[in-house]
């Protein structure tokens, strides 16, 4: 009975499949984000980002399928987003993306972004700005629906984990993280939790061990000093351990094995005269359960890394290369990347082959054993790709399949 009646909640808010139209907008005015590969090997998704005069216009969200590089993107209602900061979260089937959208007031233009945007650049405060929200779409069918959502809350970077029913999410109106059940929209704060409480994690510092059956999280500045660093909190007991007292754990990822966990550390939580403390991201790993940390980077680009699906490989972006850490030898591969910088890593499936972003204008791969690259994708493909889909979506030209309440997901 509940699986019906969640079955029939799901298809009052679905959306159309995925979205055909033209992008008019010149190469240069285009930004391309590789946003991670799915489970399977199968498809990558991206994100495209359209500004014109220096203003945002139009942001969209689609995958590419690795083998013909076909791009499809998904029609999502009027509104701001979707995230490409916070990227996406495949779930182990490779058949949904949660990501992280915030949907317009209803009756707000079509064009509700842009003029927002533009508002804002002229310093003209907006009556209101929508909070942004944990969305799901079905890479299959091209559905997507509201999973978290709130007058109340802000959310950000949702991670699918398990089988793919649950996902984390940080809510930034409380610096909490919560564990939500994805059907039935139900959740609960990994920490204790009170109205005017804040937990202050870090945006990207939780990472769930299906090992272990836990989530790890990271608290830095503003929380009380007995309360900063990394926490383990198991489930469903819920109780809870610091690991370490570090306070600039940015971000949190645990190896497929669960016996490590990679994270970057916040180089303006080294003191002021540490010579660290200019140098961008402190590249970590910490082994588990004793939490014994080993620093492998000081010059690390950005708090994103990513583990290969085997063999515990960390790979992470340093100053124009790639760099691959392997725990069975504690050695780390250098690869130079001469096309640009390199950012938003992602292993395909199972494989050798690491996928990464250049400048957002490129992406690329990249063999770690071989060392061979290969363009896979580049704003001019996109553009060229997403005009001459030849797939059509069905409906009106809104891409609505139900009256705009339902659409939005109210």
């Amino acid at each position: 009975m509940r699986a019906s009646v969640v079955a029939m909640i799901f298809a009052a808010s679905m959306l159309m499949i995925w979205s055909v139209g033209e992008i008019a907008a010149k190469e240069e005015n285009v930004s391309v984000y590789g946003l991670g590969s799915s489970p399977d090997g199968r498809l990558l998704a991206i994100g495209l980002e359209v500004r014109e005069s220096g203003l945002l216009s139009e942001r969209r969200l689609g995958t590419m399928d690795l083998k013909d590089q076909r791009v499809r993107f998904l029609q999502l209602p009027n509104g701001i987003g979707p995230s490409l900061v916070d990227r996406v979260s495949w779930s182990p089937d490779s058949t949904n993306l949660a990501f992280i959208f915030s949907p317009a007031p209803a009756g707000a233009p079509p064009d509700y972004s842009r003029q927002l945007f533009a508002d804002l650049a002229t310093g003209k405060k907006p009556d209101s700005i929508p909070s942004p929200e944990v969305w799901l779409g079905s890479v299959d069918k091209g559905r997507v629906r509201r999973v978290l959502g709130g007058k109340h809350h802000s959310w950000d970077y949702p991670r699918i984990f398990g089988n793919g029913e649950c996902l984390l999410a940080r809510d930034a109106s409380c610096s909490n993280v919560a564990l939500s059940d994805i059907s039935s929209e139900m959740y609960g704060f990994v920490l204790p939790q009170t109205f005017w409480n804040l937990r202050h994690v870090h945006r990207f510092g939780y990472d769930w061990d299906a090992k272990e059956q836990c989530v790890y999280v990271s608290v830095g500045h503003g929380a009380p000093k007995k309360e900063i660093g990394v926490w383990r909190v198991d489930f469903p007991s819920g109780e809870r351990r610091r690991l370490s007292d570090k306070i600039g754990v940015n971000s949190l990822f645990t190896s497929p094995s669960g016996q490590w966990l990679g994270f970057a550390e916040w180089a303006n939580s080294y003191a002021q005269d540490d010579p660290r403390r200019n140098e961008g991201w402190t590249v970590c790993v910490a082994s588990l359960p004793e939490f014994t940390v080993r620093a492998l980077s000081a010059c690390g680009t950005e708090r994103f890394l990513a583990w290969s699906v085997e063999k515990d490989r960390l790979a992470f972006c340093e100053k124009g290369q790639i760099a691959v850490w392997t725990p069975a030898t504690n050695k780390i591969i250098r690869m130079r990347v001469p096309e640009g910088q390199p950012q938003d890593l992602s292993w395909i499936s199972s494989t050798d082959v690491i996928v990464y972003g250049i400048d957002n204008r490129e992406i690329w791969s990249l063999d770690a054993t071989s060392g061979e690259r290969r363009r896979i994708l580049s704003v001019g493909d996109v553009l060229t790709k997403a005009c001459n889909d030849p797939s059509k979506p069905s409906g009106d030209k809104t891409g609505k399949t139900g009256d705009s309440d339902q659409v939005q997901g109210e």
